[in-house]
């Protein structure tokens, strides 16, 4: 599955984050979704990295300290309130499975623009790294 087969779709993720050596393990898998390819400045880094992931396949991403707001760009505030560990600044490795891909009314589309516009998403002084 391609970026084009989920440009404008709903697509539903289980992530995780992996503990370092000192709190093995990972963190319990938060299952989130997103309307991918909404933003107003493009893909973010989080939408490139899955843009050919398949259903069930998970991947691996590593991101550097300080480096979450700008890896996730517009999406990043609404994917903290639940993904907690995200508020952290240490650099982590992300586990992402794609479980769904499905397409969404127009008006769904239309809210979620909004959202990401009222949380500050890209094209404002959000802070977010998007610029």
């Amino acid at each position: 599955m391609n970026s084009q087969d989920k440009i404008m779709k709903k697509l539903s993720f289980n992530v995780w984050a992996e503990k370092d050596e000192r709190g093995g393990g990972r963190t319990e898998p938060a299952e989130i979704s997103l309307i991918y390819g909404i933003g107003t400045d493009g893909l973010s880094d989080f939408e490139r990295a899955v843009s050919d992931l398949n259903i069930n396949e998970p991947i691996w991403v590593d991101i550097a300290p300080n480096g979450l707001r700008a890896y996730f760009g517009p999406l990043f505030r609404s994917l903290c309130r639940h993904l907690d560990f995200l508020e952290s600044a240490a650099p982590c490795t992300l586990g992402v499975e794609l479980l769904d891909c499905i397409a969404v009314e127009p008006k769904e589309i239309v809210t979620a623009i909004a959202e990401l516009q009222k949380e500050g998403g890209c094209s404002s002084d959000c802070g977010c790294g998007c610029h």
